[in-house]
């Protein structure tokens, strides 16, 4: 009965521990090589829009940016490569801006279009 109550938890461990989204942001091992930190570096690029009212911004990407994260005061869409917008109907064909992404993988990437539907900031902050 232990070996297979063991070998239970051993199971749920390993669904767990490997299983990992897209949409994670991958962090460096800790320095004395004790596991994977959850606690990430500081980004090494990061740019800031400002909205006064509704608008958009495009986010130019730096060559060495493989990663990136958003943040903002409001509700805004981004869309990479391209001149986002707030949609003011249904948008069925897959070219709709998604609404507040929270982590993108951008290598190969060059910009990422913004637009919010009021005042707001918005940041973008990019690691290698």
């Amino acid at each position: 009965m232990r070996k297979l109550l063991a070998m239970f938890g051993l199971m749920i461990f390993a669904v767990f521990a490997f299983a990992q989204t897209p949409q994670q942001l991958q962090y460096p091992q800790l320095a004395g090589g004790g596991g994977t930190s959850y606690i990430p570096l500081p980004p090494s690029y990061t740019d800031a829009c400002y909205f006064s009212v509704a608008g958009t911004c495009t986010f130019t990407l730096p060559s060495s940016a493989i990663r990136v994260a958003f943040s903002s005061t409001c509700n805004f869409y981004a869309k990479g490569n391209a001149t986002a917008a707030v949609p003011g109907a249904s948008v069925t064909d897959g070219s709709a801006s998604t609404l507040n992404p929270y982590t993108w993988h951008v290598q190969g990437m060059s910009s990422i279009g913004v637009a919010v539907g009021g005042a707001c900031v918005i940041t973008l902050s990019s690691w290698r």
